[in-house]
């Protein structure tokens, strides 16, 4: 997406974006640009004002979500960012994003969550060795136990904490 400044053109870019999201529920396929329109409402020149293709819209809906998860977390104090406050913020984020979240939960997509804790981790690790195949089974888990809070519990914050310690204790089970 394009910082455009023209209040319509950003009006467009958010219904697109939240078609897709509802979209993807629904697709088991592709999808597809008369089926976005559709959705949200627009002609098809609208949408190929912003994107060629809906594969580079969904590109950009997932890297605006990444981008907004990286911004929340720099936006935080360094001092802040202890392991369970961090964790906090990923709940809140997916809960706040849960249209998106519960369609590539349903599919077994986890490209977004995987990016957020990679991410994350990146920026609160203590610069220490950690064995590769322990840090990919350190992510995997966690990103089960997120997906996993986000389908028994409908995205419940008030079971957030649950799985958040779930989650460290992961960093003894696997001696990191």
């Amino acid at each position: 997406m394009y910082n455009h400044p023209d209040a319509r053109y950003q009006k467009s870019e958010r219904k697109i974006k939240t078609a897709i999201s509802s979209l993807l529920w629904r697709r088991t396929v592709t999808l597809r640009v008369k089926d976005i329109c559709h959705s949200a409402h627009l002609n098809p020149p609208t949408f190929y004002r912003h994107y060629r293709n809906p594969n580079q819209a969904l590109t950009s809906l997932e890297n605006n979500l990444v981008h907004e998860f990286r911004a929340l977390l720099n936006s935080t104090p360094r001092d802040k960012l202890v392991p369970r406050k961090t964790l906090s913020l990923i709940f809140l984020f997916v809960y706040q994003n849960r249209s998106y979240f519960k369609t590539t939960n349903h599919r077994h997509n986890y490209y977004v969550l995987d990016q957020i804790i990679t991410h994350t981790h990146q920026t609160i690790a203590n610069h220490r060795y950690i064995p590769k195949l322990s840090l990919a089974t350190y992510y995997g888990a966690t990103i089960y136990l997120i997906a996993e809070w986000c389908n028994t519990t409908d995205f419940d914050l008030s079971k957030s904490p649950h799985y958040i310690n779930h989650i460290l204790n992961l960093e003894k089970l696997l001696n990191l």
